[in-house]
């Protein structure tokens, strides 16, 4: 047993049996160096849950004193705050519907009645467990951002960065020194000429790295104009200064026809026409699970659950069904922050077992928005990022 683990941790009991309550809290102080608050009125108990933070909780799930939706409170609180939890009940039935991963703590069950070595074993588990998860967060736990796909920023970056290949390909294949080879350039003075060297390609680049459906069709477009180029290249031209074109371009006209073959493959094409494809537009996302209340166009005020946000949506779970496109307004606090925004209705999924709906925010006042980037960017600094 790691008494560091263990150390002058604080648990709070709830359960309705006031015999078992002095059982179990006999058994704790033989197990470790604990404070230990046992409470019998389950409203009581969830009002310690609300205001203080024990760093573990041991819950009786069945208690004549307290009905299934004072109970679902309860937990919803610990998910809030992420208290280590123990379930327990002498009705084994619950424990296939405490499901540890929609929680953000360590959850668990023990059915009565508890053997002490059973319960030692399960509050090391906890306690260990609790302590990982702070040192290493949860994908949950953090937001996440996404990049573009790694070949097209390198093949965007190879544009961009074109005309400096040039120039280095011009001075590796002549014996001029620097000082010729850029006088040479700066000496273009054709404005088609000047436009091949120094944009044409980075503006390709640039374009590939929007990945918009109008920058799909001018990338191709360039990649079939250098095809164009090569083949009509005029004896002792720039940039290859020759009879013919040398090997080396020949590998660049390689590169293009390729680079056209890629492009039109489906699942390289579909991003550009397709905005729901480019995962990383998305906004980072943050689960937050707080309460809040949605208000529809009839006047009807519901209680819901805010399970993530982002900087331009959130993810609701309301006990009733909304309509698909349906206009609300969404209120919740957080970090001393009040927020009373419009949203529409955008898409019904499951996240983590839970049904629910994607809203997009409308930002009427200017406010509104200003405070939603200081959320985001406090919840930023929370998790590290």
């Amino acid at each position: 047993m790691d008494n560091k683990i263990l150390d002058n941790k604080s648990i709070l009991i709830i359960d309705d049996d006031e015999s078992f309550n002095q059982f179990l809290t006999l058994v704790l102080k033989k197990i470790g160096n604990f404070q230990i608050d046992a409470e019998t009125d389950p409203q009581v108990g969830f009002n310690k849950i609300l205001f203080y933070k024990p760093d573990l909780i041991i819950l009786d799930i069945v208690m004549p004193g307290s009905d299934g939706i004072n109970v679902g409170k309860a937990i919803d609180i610990i998910h809030d705050k992420g208290i280590p939890t123990i379930f327990i009940s002498a009705d084994r039935s619950y424990e296939k519907q405490i499901k540890p991963k929609h929680f953000q703590n360590v959850v668990t069950f023990l059915p009565k009645p508890i053997k002490k070595e059973v319960l030692e074993k399960t509050i090391v588990d906890v306690f260990t467990r609790a302590l990982e998860k702070k040192r290493t967060p949860s994908e949950s736990q953090r937001y996440v951002t996404y990049s573009r796909p790694l070949p097209l920023v390198i093949i965007a970056l190879l544009h961009i960065f074109e005309p400096l290949s040039k120039i280095l390909y011009f001075k590796a294949s002549t014996e001029f020194p620097f000082s010729i080879v850029f006088n040479n350039i700066l000496a273009i003075d054709n404005p088609k000429s000047f436009f091949e060297f120094w944009l044409l390609f980075p503006l390709a680049g640039a374009a590939l790295l929007s990945v918009r459906q109008w920058a799909y069709i001018f990338f191709l477009l360039v990649q079939a104009y250098a095809i164009f180029l090569h083949l009509t290249y005029k004896a002792f031209t720039w940039p290859y200064i020759s009879q013919s074109p040398l090997v080396s371009s020949s590998l660049l006209l390689a590169a293009n026809v390729l680079l056209i073959i890629y492009f039109l493959i489906p699942a390289v094409r579909r991003p550009f026409f397709n905005r729901r494809l480019r995962w990383w537009e998305t906004a980072p996302r943050f689960d937050i699970n707080i309460p809040c209340t949605i208000a529809r166009a009839s006047g009807q005020l519901v209680d819901c659950r805010l399970v993530n946000l982002s900087k331009t949506g959130a993810f609701i779970r309301p006990p009733i069904e909304l309509s698909m496109f349906e206009s609300i307004s969404i209120k919740f606090s957080f970090y001393n922050l009040t927020f009373a925004l419009r949203a529409r209705v955008v898409n019904k999924h499951t996240v983590e077992d839970f049904s629910g709906y994607g809203v997009k925010f409308k930002f009427v006042q200017f406010g509104s928005k200003w405070n939603m980037s200081k959320l985001i960017r406090a919840l930023r600094v929370l998790h590290g990022q």
